[in-house]
């Protein structure tokens, strides 16, 4: 064996008698040559023996085999030599009506896989990709913020335009400003939400001398030889 290996494919063992040569797993001593190696073809062979019981095609490689697994499984990425999933409900209770009662480790269970959708996105019908929720589209107060005026419907989300005389709240999906009226499931109830003061803010025209809060809006009191503009909602004065 210490000359040239002994001539052996792979590894050569001796004795103070003889010498043979041996293979590596996967392979066997050739029955054409006993210093040669050949592959063992272990999809011949039994399923649950030579190859993986979760093995659903069997493919032969060089010393060893992989597999080619069927939908809704895949190839366990540790070994490559069996199909993994998720074992589903419906398989579940099925076998256990078939045979009597069997847990969910059991190797002859039917797997499959299935998508989940993050907040604002629902399962499309071909089960694996996600849509948007358009939630404009849904009940108010309910889908969207019952303080929304005007929803917009975004990626995932929504969000908010005010009318006049109304600002958006931090959050981006509300607006406060004028009295809004909430049901509930026995009584009315008022909620006064708060004003926005354009006057102390300056957000009023210049043409307004005098300017005056009101809720949800504003108007403006005119120097002599001025009236207030109805065209332009009182607003404003002209003369």
């Amino acid at each position: 064996c210490s000359n040239n290996n002994g001539g052996c494919e792979h590894s050569c063992m001796a004795n103070a008698a003889e010498k043979w040569c041996s293979c590596r797993d996967g392979f066997e001593v050739s029955t054409d040559d006993w210093t040669k190696c050949a592959d063992i073809n272990e999809c011949d062979s039994t399923k649950g023996v030579d190859y993986n019981q979760e093995c659903h095609t069997c493919v032969n490689t060089d010393g060893s085999y992989t597999c080619v697994c069927r939908n809704g499984y895949e190839l366990d990425p540790s070994t490559k030599q069996k199909c993994i999933g998720e074992l589903s409900p419906q398989a579940e209770n099925m076998r256990t009506k078939q045979n009597g009662g069997i847990t969910r480790t059991t190797k002859y269970a039917l797997f499959v896989h299935t998508c989940s959708c993050d907040h604002g996105f629902e399962l499309h019908p071909d089960g694996k990709s996600c849509i948007d929720v358009n939630e404009c589209n849904g009940e108010k107060g309910v889908d969207f913020e019952l303080n929304c005026q005007i929803c917009m419907n975004t990626k995932g989300s929504y969000a908010c335009n005010c009318y006049e005389g109304y600002e958006l709240q931090p959050d981006g999906k509300s607006c406060i400003g004028q009295l809004v009226v909430q049901y509930t499931f026995t009584e009315y109830e008022f909620d006064c939400l708060s004003d926005v003061h354009e006057c102390k803010r300056g957000l009023y025209e210049v043409d307004c001398h005098t300017c005056v809060n009101l809720i949800g809006g504003h108007t403006c009191i005119c120097n002599d030889t001025y009236v207030l503009d109805a065209s332009n909602n009182n607003e404003t004065c002209i003369g």
